[in-house]
């Protein structure tokens, strides 16, 4: 998002959605405040998440956001995300090489839990290389969300 648009939003108090950098979830959050960083130059919005869309959970945080990963509607955050996982997932992937590498995945990750978006790619990359490398393929009706 622009800056004039996001203190449009602030005014106007209209959601945005952010998508988090770090867990990839997207949030439907509130502007609070937007203004620029004397010290580094940087613009700071801080919004309040309201609702966590992708585990459909209400959460309650404030963040300092980038206007990059802000959107107005849902669907830009959806395809901005759709694309970092994308991303994410590949990344992962890129670490097993081998069956060797595979074996200690598992050492290096968390498999067993999915508390973000970020996770998920983790046990998506595990499983995508599994059937890559073994053609095994792993039963996946533990986990609850899954990307295309």
């Amino acid at each position: 998002m622009k800056i004039k648009e996001l203190k449009k939003a602030m005014l106007t108090k209209d959601f945005i959605y952010y998508v988090d950098e770090e867990t990839l979830d997207v949030l439907k959050c509130i502007v609070e405040e937007v203004g620029i960083d004397d010290y580094d130059s940087t613009i700071n919005v801080v919004v309040a998440s309201k609702f966590n869309i992708s585990f459909h959970k209400e959460c309650y945080l404030n963040y300092y956001i980038r206007p990059s990963s802000a959107f107005v509607t849902i669907e830009e955050a959806l395809e901005y995300q759709y694309n970092r996982v994308d991303s994410r997932i590949s990344k992962y992937c890129a670490e097993i090489k081998s069956v060797s590498d595979l074996v200690n995945y598992p050492l290096n990750h968390n498999l067993t839990d999915y508390t973000n978006t970020n996770e998920i790619c983790i046990i998506n990359a595990y499983i995508k290389r599994v059937k890559e490398l073994l053609n095994i393929n792993i039963n996946e009706r533990s986990i609850c969300y899954r990307y295309k």
